[in-house]
Formats: structure tokens, C-alpha cells, sequence
């Protein structure tokens, strides 16, 4: 449930940035609470960018709606298999 819910919140707010909406970056697939971008090669070392998946994903409802603090684990790799590593 609420997993669900924090990845499909994180998921639209993503898709309003600007590597989504130029095409830099795509949200390819969601797997219960993961998510697999796809991404321009420039971005796999910005920390911008990495800064805007985590700040996404942590808090797609706003610094106020959250009472637990969230965790996530990222990964860079060619393939789903490798980046779950």
C-alpha cells in the first residue's frame, strides 16, 4: 500500500522535471517499490541528477507528510540484474 503509493507520487513528480520532459531520462519500468530509469550517459555522473531521483523518491509528498524516514539504494549499470548488484 503505501510503498505503492509513495513510487507512483515520486514517478509523477519525476516526470515533471527537466531530464524527463527533454528526454535525457525515461522511467522505464516500475517493480513494486523500484523504479528502472534509463539515462543519457552526461547524467550517470551528475550529482544533480542523482540529488533529483533521491529528492524525488524520498519525499514525493512533501517534507511534512512523511513520519518514517525513507531509505533507498541506487545503482548505476547497463542492465537491471548488474545495478541490483
Amino acid at each position: 500500500g503505501s510503498a505503492s503509493d509513495i513510487i507512483k507520487a515520486a514517478m509523477i513528480l519525476l516526470s515533471k522535471t527537466p531530464p524527463f520532459q527533454d528526454g535525457r531520462a525515461a522511467i522505464l519500468l516500475q517493480v513494486h517499490d523500484e523504479l528502472v530509469i534509463e539515462a543519457d550517459a552526461e547524467l550517470e555522473f551528475s550529482e544533480e541528477f542523482d540529488k533529483l531521483i533521491e529528492w524525488n523518491v524520498l519525499y514525493p509528498l512533501g517534507l511534512d507528510k512523511i513520519s518514517v524516514p525513507l531509505t533507498i539504494d541506487k545503482g548505476w549499470s547497463d542492465n537491471w540484474l548488474e545495478g541490483k548488484g
